[in-house]
């Protein structure tokens, strides 16, 4: 079997959970993260645009996707 760092699939962490976001950016093997209105909702999040720019500040070397959503362009 190969060992998870000879793959070649980048592995990302869905969710908004920040604290459980911060234990898995501790693991260089989670390359980046994803998260969406529906998971933000269900997490608590109750403005999406202060946890994203939190998001953003504490995970400065990997990508994250944040999915928007809006009623206006």
């Amino acid at each position: 079997m190969t060992s998870i760092d000879k793959l070649r699939v980048k592995i990302f962490a869905d969710g908004a959970d920040f604290d459980g976001i911060m234990k898995m950016y501790a693991n260089p093997q989670i390359k980046g993260f994803t998260t969406n209105p529906t998971l933000m909702r269900n997490a608590g999040i109750a403005d999406y645009e202060a946890f994203a720019r939190k998001l953003l500040a504490a995970v400065p070397d990997r990508p994250v996707s944040l999915e928007v959503f809006a009623d206006e362009f």
